[in-house]
């Protein structure tokens, strides 16, 4: 099996000192979708690759793991996982194809991993499927949204329709972003966010509008995470003014806020695919689009430092409180200077750092 390794992209040493470049991607990805399977990183083919990759994260290399069949649309193609089974929904052909991968870093045999067609699906129509997720209690269910409005719940093991619904929003286009939070799940659409959750008994929605952060108006193809719950947005492309940010947003799915993180992309993206690791402590982002091309870049981050974790414990519970953003760092520190009567000569901004840490 041929291992690929690659020397480094053109972002170097990132910008912000918390995030790591990693070894560049094998090929170009354009819109890449990925996968996580114990410590590897699958990332699934786009408009100008066929085949699907494996990422090692200890070993900080790629090998390729198969191709896409030649019949198939690798552009209008969505990937999910469910264990070790990962799922194809490859609209232009109205098809479903499975991969039950096999790590091709198991040096005892050599895996045998191919995609193949499911063909009992032929009364679901996926031609024009916007996005997927997977939810429901013990992850049973397939939950699909097609234009302009309509949202589908299948049943993950018989793939049988047991719900259908209208969503409270004007159209679903192919930016809409589709993730499972604690709370339920959330729809990034064209005008905004909403909150569904979803009743097995009784086979109802219910919809909770999210108002949208400012800087999140207009925006189509950023990359977003659920840690715990926080919702992590990446990125962007603005519609309005043709630019990609480097800006981090943070939604609190207990609080219903918004909150600008304190920390930025080393470099202006959308497009690009974030996923977290097997310990949940990093989160690797994956190619992009940089306002000039689509990159190799394949860069990561502490989940700690990223969102500003502060775990305490109440009831058995977790607690995430973000740090503070630079402006109310300056903020904290100038009342602790007044207070304190102390002087800022032979203050360093390292020490920012450290209270950071405790506030």
């Amino acid at each position: 099996m041929q291992t690929h390794q690659v020397s480094n992209s053109s972002l170097g040493q990132a910008n912000s000192p918390y995030f790591e470049t990693l070894e560049t991607l094998p090929c170009l990805f354009r819109n890449p979708q990925c996968i996580l399977f114990d410590n590897e990183i699958i990332i699934c083919g786009g408009l100008w690759n066929s085949g699907c990759f494996s990422y090692h994260i200890l070993k900080n290399e790629y090998k390729r793991v198969c191709a896409y069949p030649t019949f198939i649309s690798r552009l209008d193609t969505i990937v999910i996982q469910h264990e070790a089974t990962i799922w194809f929904f490859c609209k232009p052909q109205n098809q479903v194809m499975i991969l039950k991968y096999q790590s091709v870093w198991d040096e005892s045999n050599e895996p045998k991993n191919e995609i193949v067609p499911i063909d009992n699906l032929e009364n679901l129509h996926y031609e024009t499927l916007q996005c997927v997720v997977i939810g429901g209690s013990k992850d049973g269910f397939l939950f699909l949204v097609h234009p302009p409005n309509v949202i589908q719940v299948l049943n993950l093991k018989s793939l049988e329709l047991v719900a259908q619904n209208v969503l409270p929003i004007e159209r679903a286009t192919s930016f809409t972003s589709f993730i499972k939070v604690s709370t339920g799940l959330i729809l990034f659409h064209e005008d905004g966010a909403l909150h569904i959750t979803y009743t097995e008994q009784t086979r109802t929605f219910d919809y909770k509008l999210i108002c949208i952060c400012p800087n999140l108006v207009n925006v189509i193809s950023f990359s977003c995470i659920c840690i715990k719950d926080l919702v992590v947005v990446f990125g962007g492309f603005n519609e309005n003014d043709g630019r990609c940010s480097d800006q981090i947003q943070l939604y609190s799915t207990t609080t219903k806020k918004w909150k600008l993180c304190s920390h930025k992309l080393p470099k202006p993206m959308a497009r690009a695919f974030a996923i977290v690791n097997k310990e949940n402590t990093f989160v690797h982002i994956v190619g992009g689009w940089d306002e000039e091309h689509f990159t190799k870049n394949h860069i990561k981050i502490k989940k700690e430092i990223l969102i500003g974790v502060v775990k305490v414990s109440s009831a058995d519970k977790a607690i995430l409180i973000l740090s503070p953003t630079n402006e109310e760092l300056q903020v904290v520190l100038s009342h602790w200077f007044r207070l304190n009567k102390t002087k800022r000569y032979g203050w360093i901004k390292e020490f920012n750092i450290i209270i950071e840490n405790f506030l």
